[in-house]
């Protein structure tokens, strides 16, 4: 990338950059109304908020990379995003029944 490249975050409020973090060939930007999840091209751009995550607040101040995770801290609390893949097992793919009310 050069340094005269521009991308634009958000087209549809001002944001200003609060904190940069690159972690296993993601860059996370934190701004005043969000969090971007960007590839290392720029090219692919997905935008968490509020409105569309389960991140407690617009307004990231602090990113953290530790052990697989990355923690996000907003005004209104701590956030993890955890990457490790999972498989769902259902009454349609296996023997369990869909209410799992506990482990043992």
């Amino acid at each position: 990338m050069s340094l005269s490249a521009r991308t634009t975050v958000q087209s549809d409020t001002a944001a200003s950059v609060t904190r940069m973090l690159f972690n296993e060939e993601v860059l996370w930007i934190g701004t005043n109304s969000g969090l971007v999840q960007a590839d290392p091209s720029l090219s692919k751009l997905q935008r968490y908020q509020r409105k569309n995550s389960q991140i407690t607040g617009n307004h990231i101040t602090s990113l953290a990379a530790d052990q697989g995770l990355v923690w996000v801290g907003t005004y209104r609390g701590l956030n993890t995003l955890n990457f490790v893949q999972f498989e769902t097992f259902t009454e349609n793919n296996s023997n369990i029944f869909d209410d799992v009310l506990a482990f043992e």
